[in-house]
């Protein structure tokens, strides 16, 4: 009966939207079917995952793309595509994304890859004289069911997520609806992969604290950021839930330690939206302070009921901006006047 119960909750009682925004905000050009994820590095350069279509025939066709765009010169540009080296693009179909940057200052990429045969993440050297990315290599394993996030650890380690047990789309709505908790956090550490984290319900988004201490899992529908300390050896143990009442999606860390979040307000029309986009879903990104790996407040920064932009799913924060994306749609970026 409790579960239900909220499930009607989810559906039914969710309030208006607000329409606002933290300062004026435009369409970066370049961006017309999606950026699902992004990561943005200290010097501003950010890095995109667009074409995601999550294998539904109904979806119009679109190419999988890695894009481009540098936030410190966000008045005079907009996102370009990086051209792959090296790589068959035709069966690319880009999710979660994550940079690295060595001590050399060498770019790594991992991008989660739907692909047609099996799930996999490939990496990518990111080459800045030319600005194209040259493929390094693609994990497969047995691990990866149905992926959505990639975080880097290194030029050779990571954790990902897998978002549902089934690999198909409506088996991912059917765990999601019955609040089974049946998705995960694994690590690879260059040789093997391992269980860290488990018993979640729709583990979704990953972001890590700058020292490397706290790993954050946004799992959409239980509405929570959960908090895990990240153990010398790439264990996680959890460390706080913290519920926020909104479908959150993929979260990124500001240069104060900060977690901004691309969320979805109102979970039908996110849904519906994923079905078939010619239906409007509304937009929300939230900021959660951060102190020694626990959430101390949390604010919305910005919510639109889809006019402006639909289904938002990443937040970045660069030097009073901010870059929001959207599972199909535009990308947008806001001056960050007030919170």
């Amino acid at each position: 009966m409790q579960h239900i119960f909220s499930l009607v909750s989810m559906f039914l009682f969710k309030g208006t939207i607000h329409n606002h925004s933290p300062g004026p905000c435009k369409y970066v050009p370049g961006v017309e079917n999606g950026a699902e994820d992004l990561h943005t590095l200290p010097n501003g350069l950010t890095f995109i995952s667009s074409g995601l279509t999550l294998d539904n025939p109904d979806v119009p066709s679109v190419s999988g793309r890695i894009l481009l765009y540098d936030m410190s010169q966000s008045g005079e540009n907009g996102a370009i595509e990086l051209e792959i080296e090296n790589f068959d693009q035709r069966e690319f179909v880009p999710h979660g994304i994550s940079a690295w940057v060595d001590k050399t200052g060498e770019i790594t990429i991992f991008v989660v890859n739907h692909h047609k045969q099996r799930e996999r993440i490939e990496s990518f050297q990111y080459q800045p004289e030319k600005k194209t990315l040259l493929h390094l290599k693609t994990y497969k394993d047995g691990s990866m069911r149905h992926m959505n996030d990639v975080l880097a650890t290194s030029n050779k380690t990571f954790y990902f997520t897998n978002w549902s047990h089934s690999k198909s789309l409506w088996g991912l709505f059917l765990e999601s609806f019955l609040l089974l908790p049946w998705t995960n956090v694994y690590y690879h550490d260059g040789e093997i992969y391992k269980l860290v984290a488990e018993d979640m319900v729709m583990a979704n988004g990953l972001a890590m604290s700058a020292d490397g201490k706290y790993v954050y899992v946004a799992c959409t529908m239980t509405k929570d950021l959960k908090v895990f300390r990240r153990e010398t050896d790439n264990s996680l143990t959890f460390h706080q839930e913290h519920l926020v009442d909104t479908l959150v999606d993929n979260p990124t860390v500001d240069e104060n330690g900060d977690v901004w979040i691309g969320c979805h307000p109102k979970i039908l029309p996110a849904w519906v939206y994923m079905l078939n986009p010619i239906y409007g879903a509304p937009s929300q990104v939230i900021k959660l302070e951060i102190q020694d790996g626990l959430v101390k407040s949390m604010k919305e920064v910005y919510a639109n009921d889809g006019t402006m932009l639909a289904a938002s799913t990443v937040a970045s924060f660069y030097k009073n901006q901010t870059l929001i994306g959207s599972l199909r749609e535009k990308l947008l970026l806001c001056d960050v006047l007030y919170v």
